[in-house]
């Protein structure tokens, strides 16, 4: 008999689930352990346990869900076309779109233990393996966006269009949704619109890609693996990047949600490259070009992203997708992403 608590704490049948792994990876009969890990504030995700064997769970949230979120069956075919190449995720193993089956969409994967940093000062690094961290983030980061979607059997993962002009009505449509009003933002959104960066490049983009959602050998730089692709899309390369420039630009609140940022740090005193650097370094491996015009619009823009994500998941908890400390965790970084957010937009005009 699987863990009873399962199905009333995590909204699925974890007797089914004991069924589906049987059938599915030959799993032993037996008991079936669950453990939600923490984070993951869109699609739920499991540690499961059975027979002497570990695996990772993705599921939708229970709750009314908005058409088109929460497509976990994007995140699985993402997976799995990238581990048919080598690049560093999980194996994916098994994906079912029967939501009678336990109660709910999910897909399972390999489990992967290791190590995920929430500080990227890295205080208990040494200044070798700080920068050795952070230059597997930029070499996985330009390896991702020189893979060729078509090659890949991806070219139909995305959208054709501006992605920016794409993402630009999605965080508004978010905003929209939920009760708080925020001239400010509305305010941002209209520069965004007024300065759209014409887009000229297409890659595959992960759309988080922080040392969040990178798995590494303890004791060691070693990237095992890159997860949480819910937001992975064929969009613009340069907009992948700035996201991932957050490490160094992210206002010191981002605390609020739990890891700390380099802003207001010495990182080259630490041993950590610069964000120019960092920059530098990304174009000589991929050979892109952004002017420091597009990459202030770009870092302006995914600060607006920040406010917008921020403003989904007050809209989340609402509804009973999200959870209500992670809502009023955002709370206390909408208004800081917005600042950064100008002072980005005020580079941009100067440039």
């Amino acid at each position: 008999m699987a863990d009873a608590i399962a199905q009333a704490r995590f909204g699925f049948d974890a007797d089914a689930l004991q069924a589906y792994l049987h059938d599915e990876l030959g799993a032993a009969s037996g008991p079936v352990g669950v453990r939600e890990f923490s984070g993951g504030a869109s699609n739920p995700t499991y540690l499961v346990l059975a027979g002497g064997e570990q695996w990772v769970m993705r599921s939708k949230p229970n709750g009314p869900l908005a058409p088109g979120a929460h497509a976990i069956h994007r995140e699985f075919r993402v997976l799995r076309a990238l581990h048919n190449t080598g690049y560093p995720v999980p194996q994916p193993l098994a994906y079912c779109d029967d939501a009678g089956r336990i109660g709910q969409e999910f897909y399972l994967m390999e489990y992967m233990p290791g190590e995920i940093f929430i500080d990227y000062r890295l205080p208990d690094q040494s200044r070798a393996d700080r920068f050795a961290i952070y230059d597997a983030l930029n070499a996985n980061l330009a390896r991702l966006h020189t893979l060729d979607p078509e090659a890949l059997g991806l070219g139909d993962y995305g959208k054709p269009g501006n992605y920016f002009e794409r993402q630009l009505k999605l965080w508004r449509r978010q905003y929209e949704e939920q009760s708080v009003r925020m001239p400010e933002f509305e305010a941002l959104a209209g520069w965004i619109e007024d300065n759209m960066l014409v887009e000229n490049q297409r890659a595959l983009t992960h759309g988080d890609f922080t040392l969040l959602n990178m798995i590494f050998e303890p004791g060691t730089p070693r990237l095992l693996a890159v997860l949480d692709w819910e937001l992975s899309t064929i969009g613009h390369p340069l907009a992948d990047l700035a996201y991932t420039l957050l490490h160094w630009y992210m206002p010191t609140t981002r605390a609020a949600l739990g890891y700390y940022t380099l802003d207001g740090v010495d990182a080259r005193a630490l041993g950590i490259p610069t964000l120019e650097e960092f920059v530098d370094t990304y174009q000589e491996r991929t050979g892109f070009r952004f002017s420091r015009r597009d990459l202030n619009f770009a870092i302006a823009f995914n600060n607006f992203r920040n406010a917008g994500i921020g403003f989904g998941n007050i809209h989340r908890a609402a509804i009973g997708t999200a959870k209500n400390d992670l809502s009023e965790s955002c709370r206390g970084i909408i208004m800081p992403s917005i600042e950064a957010a100008w002072r980005y937009a005020r580079l941009a005009d100067a440039a």
